[in-house]
């Protein structure tokens, strides 16, 4: 909690975020069957609410993994240029108040709950017809702080899919399109291409786009698409020179050259990895095509300054911990690439997932050198099955111990001197990460540079 905040304020906040979250929540993994997106629902709501989108520009980002990240390092370099901005991302990690930022921080209560408030009676007296799903309510939260916060620019990220996300109804000065992949096929199609379309939705008529590597498929769409609108397109690829990075247990040190528009970075990045790093390298070309001006030495200390929450965030305990909320192969295997080129000796993976998810996929490309699994719960949000998973560990030649619980899954794995690495799900680090930060904050009496700890939250929101 930060100082001087009310906690019976905080209390409210979360109470009236736990009643958002009672609305149809497609992130519990319900309500495919029983509910359709609609934009018209959500353009109702911001015509009553006085069209709160209007009154700032946007960064609009969508795609499949790199979102939330990406949306993150423009934040950074945008505010380390001066300009007053939010970000509105999900998922959160422990609280909802985290997916709206300003100024780098969860909006501020004195902002925040009055919105909440106002926002909740209105639900209450509106006939069921025009009730909004959770994802709805909190977007529109997130608007009306924007609006009322008086902010230069807003980076904004979808929540799933592009074209009938409630996002999309923000008027963007750039739009950025993140690697897409098989995701959400239940909602989104069952292809490659098909994924595409929906994510290129939010492709707008003249508003340049800058995209990551993209496989062919939906290369193909988003070119398509950009063509039809008018839209000027920026592809990654061909405009980087250079990305080179050599993970350090301070960050990673990255040097990114592009070329149209030239610009040559070094920095050091707080969330580890090679996706990061390429992530880094796209945020970098978004910055320069809506701020040309900004120098190379800005941009590096913006991207310096980007932290999030359980992106290859380093605990600094002994042993030490890294907590990933990666829970698809391909972002698994790029975290144990970047966990063992920091820690190539014995390690220990603690492990969970929900039901729905690749596990296997995950787990059957686990180093040699995680000698320890231990398996856990991650939380009770979306269904999941710690012994199915513990089966499959031992079914893929790989000894796993149960241990549901976070505290006793950290008490089991630990061992003098053996790094841990904690991943498989979002919901998994929204678990432990309360945990871990607090006993870093003990260990070392404060916040030190480049801690984990996130401004203005504490603890996890737990609602009925």
């Amino acid at each position: 909690m930060k100082s001087g905040e009310n906690e019976a304020e905080l209390a409210e906040l979360e109470s009236i975020f736990c009643e958002f979250e009672s609305y149809t929540n497609l992130e519990h993994g319900g309500g495919a069957q029983t509910r359709h997106y609609r934009l018209e629902r959500m353009q109702r709501w911001l015509q009553v609410l006085g069209n709160p989108q209007q009154r700032f520009r946007a960064v609009h980002i969508a795609g499949s993994k790199g979102k939330g990240s990406t949306a993150t390092m423009i934040d950074a370099v945008l505010r380390a240029s001066g300009e007053k901005v939010g970000r509105y991302t999900s998922p959160h990690i422990n609280s909802y108040r985290e997916r709206i930022s300003i100024h780098g921080a969860p909006a501020p209560t004195e902002l925040l709950l009055p919105i909440l408030r106002y926002l909740r009676q209105e639900f209450r007296q509106t006939q069921l017809e025009y009730q909004p799903t959770t994802f709805e309510a909190l977007t529109l939260a997130a608007f009306l702080c924007f609006a009322e916060a008086g902010l230069d620019r807003v980076v904004v990220e979808t929540g799933l899919g592009g074209r009938l996300d409630a996002t999309n109804l923000v008027l963007p000065e750039l739009v950025v399109l993140t690697p897409i992949e098989l995701e959400h096929t239940e909602y989104l199609g069952d292809t490659i291409a098909e994924i595409a379309s929906e994510k290129a939705g939010i492709i707008k008529a003249k508003v340049p786009v800058v995209a990551a590597a993209l496989r062919p498929d939906a290369h193909t769409v988003v070119l398509r698409r950009s063509e039809e609108l008018a839209s000027p397109l920026y592809f990654l690829a061909p405009r980087l020179q250079q990305l080179t990075r050599s993970s350090e247990i301070d960050g990673d040190s990255v040097e990114i050259v592009l070329q149209d528009p030239d610009i040559h970075v070094f920095t050091r990045l707080q969330m580890r990895g090679r996706v990061q790093a390429h992530n880094a390298a796209l945020a970098t070309l978004a910055v320069r095509l809506i701020r040309p001006d900004l120098s190379a030495e800005t941009i590096g200390t913006g991207l310096a300054a980007a932290r999030l929450p359980a992106r290859g965030e380093l605990f600094r305990l002994s042993p030490p911990v890294m907590l990933d909320g990666a829970h698809t192969p391909d972002s698994v295997n790029s975290v144990y690439e970047t966990f063992t080129e920091m820690f190539p000796g014995d390690a220990v993976l603690i492990f969970g997932a929900v039901e729905g998810k690749d596990i296997r996929g995950m787990l059957e490309h686990l180093p040699p050198q995680f000698s320890r699994i231990v398996v856990s719960r991650p939380g009770h949000f979306r269904p999941s099955n710690p012994r199915a998973v513990q089966a499959l560990c031992v079914e893929l030649g790989r000894s796993a111990e149960l241990a549901e619980e976070p505290e006793a899954a950290l008490a089991l794995a630990r061992r003098p001197g053996v790094p841990i690495l904690i991943l498989g799900s979002f919901f998994l680090a929204g678990e432990f990460r309360p945990l871990l930060a607090a006993e870093e904050h003990t260990a070392f009496g404060k916040t030190i540079p480049g801690s984990s700890t996130l401004p203005g939250i504490q603890g996890t929101t737990a609602c009925p």
